[in-house]
């Protein structure tokens, strides 16, 4: 049996992503009610990893998985996605309200320094990218992560720290 809540980041992990979004566009189905999805990813993961070390990466993820979930509320789901990739849904939310919290979260990403105090004091500026898509009646689940991914994947071709819906 595998534990849907990962220890490192304190959000769901994949598995419990796959079952939180099954659930919620069961209810989206029946309900007619709009949901939306966000992927996000942090900008140049690999670079603190390699500068700062794993255990530094670490502290970086357990941070901006942080940020994530003090910026959704009611039935919200965040998930680690895989590596620094993380997917956010939005449950009764359209598209262009799930762009604002994207931005929201860009913006409070981007305007603290992650910091680690240790033997020496660590500062990195971490930076964020953002897909959003809005679940369309009759669409494959698979093909809503999709749509997500391909806008986060947008938003990182356009140059990063960006939001595309």
């Amino acid at each position: 049996q595998t534990c849907a809540l990962p220890i490192l980041t304190g959000v769901k992990n994949r598995r419990g992503f796959d079952l939180a979004l099954a659930t919620e566009l069961n209810e989206a189905r029946t309900s007619h009610k709009p949901i939306s999805l966000i992927m996000a990813d942090i900008d140049h993961f690999k670079q603190v990893n390699d500068r700062h070390g794993h255990t530094t990466g670490d502290e970086v993820l357990k941070w901006f998985s942080n940020i994530l979930g003090r910026n959704v509320k009611g039935r919200d789901v965040v998930a680690r996605y895989g590596g620094e990739e993380f997917a956010i849904i939005l449950p009764q939310t359209p598209a262009e309200a799930a762009t604002r919290l994207a931005n929201q979260i860009k913006a409070h990403v981007e305007a603290r320094d992650f910091t680690l105090l240790g033997a020496g004091r660590i500062s990195i500026k971490v930076t964020s990218s953002f897909g959003v898509a809005q679940w369309r009646e009759g669409e494959s689940t698979d093909l809503l992560i999709k749509r997500a991914d391909a806008k986060l994947y947008e938003a990182k071709a356009a140059g990063r720290n960006r939001v595309a819906a």
